[in-house]
């Protein structure tokens, strides 16, 4: 059945889709998320076919919405698509390869570069963990201090 409507009340329950190129009823969109140029994601409604068989968008598993195609990144090491709030909050770039991985897989060199975990153990050269928390090609000297301690401890136990 078709229904007719005014003008004016038809788009009370319309919206004109640039992404479909024609009217939808808003029971047929779907909110879409876009990073302005401020930095501050907005909101549109678009037709849920052309969320679902277009190009424009893609539904990010990081907070299960669906984003503008140019405003995501995807994450191989996790193998998602993340929201740009998501990826600033809670990814870093590796300095080394130039992907994207989750904070809590992030090493930090001596020279300051952020690097994945997977990187300084696939790395041809050997890597320590120094007392700092950073990551260094040379081990750290043991100072007199804690060479004397090691010394007293074997003397202790009978090492």
């Amino acid at each position: 059945t078709e229904e007719y409507y005014c003008e004016s009340c038809y788009y009370e329950e319309h919206i004109y889709c640039d992404y479909a190129g024609e009217d939808v009823h808003r029971d047929h969109t779907t909110t879409v998320y876009i990073m302005g140029s401020s930095g501050h994601r907005y909101s549109e409604m678009v037709a849920t076919s052309a969320v679902e068989y277009g190009d424009d968008f893609i539904f990010c598993d990081s907070d299960h919405e669906y984003w503008r195609s140019d405003d995501v990144t995807f994450v191989e090491s996790e193998d998602i698509y993340v929201d740009p709030i998501t990826l600033e909050a809670d990814y870093f770039e590796c300095d080394w390869t130039g992907e994207w991985y989750h904070n809590d897989d992030m090493c930090r060199t001596e020279d300051g570069e952020k690097v994945s975990k997977q990187g300084i153990d696939e790395s041809d050269e050997d890597w320590y963990l120094t007392k700092d928390g950073y990551y260094s090609t040379e081990p750290e000297k043991k100072s007199l201090i804690e060479s004397e301690t090691e010394i007293s401890k074997r003397i202790y136990n009978n090492v």
